[in-house]
């Protein structure tokens, strides 16, 4: 079963800028820590309690 982690834009939230649904994490905040920075995807995981799905999904956002 695949499970699909929308990553959404509000205008009243991170100034419209592309983020994982339910959290204020922007798609580039994770993106340029993990490409980077160098913080592996468990580290960046940890300190935002995000899902390896969540990541995956902002690591591939195309939007």
């Amino acid at each position: 079963m695949s499970v699909t982690i929308p990553v959404v834009s509000t205008p009243n939230v991170l100034a419209g800028k592309p983020r994982v649904e339910g959290t204020r994490v922007g798609v580039h905040q994770i993106g340029s820590l993990i490409r980077e920075q160098g913080w592996s995807t468990a580290a960046v995981a940890e300190a935002f309690d995000l899902t390896p799905d969540e990541i995956d999904a902002a690591l591939t956002y195309r939007g």
